[in-house]
């Protein structure tokens, strides 16, 4: 994983920090690890805790609240199928397993 921040200064005076991260080594490693792992089908309840399910770097994870309603640091159940959501519908690329969650 790479990434760029770029700063600049727009017409009002105010400091804009924009960062890019490049994801193509995070989601190869994610893709090598769901080739090995067993698991199909679906994983219900808790019956994913003690699992590696998925690698998300916490520049993604960050992002969540504002783009997605996810805080990863206020973790309800509410927030946990939230984050589940996500992952099977919009982020499958971060999953290490071959299961929905």
């Amino acid at each position: 994983m790479s990434a760029v921040e770029r700063y600049r200064f727009d017409p009002d005076g105010n400091l804009v920090i924009k960062r890019e991260t490049v994801l193509d080594d995070v989601f190869d490693a994610c893709h090598e690890i769901s080739t090995r792992t067993p698991e199909f089908g679906k994983f219900k309840g808790d019956s994913a805790l003690g699992h590696h399910v998925a690698s998300v770097p916490c520049d993604v994870l960050m992002g969540l609240k504002a783009s997605h309603g996810i805080d990863i640091f206020n973790m309800t159940p509410e927030m946990g199928r939230k984050l589940k959501r996500w992952l099977n519908t919009e982020a499958p690329r971060f999953k290490t397993i071959n299961a929905r969650l």
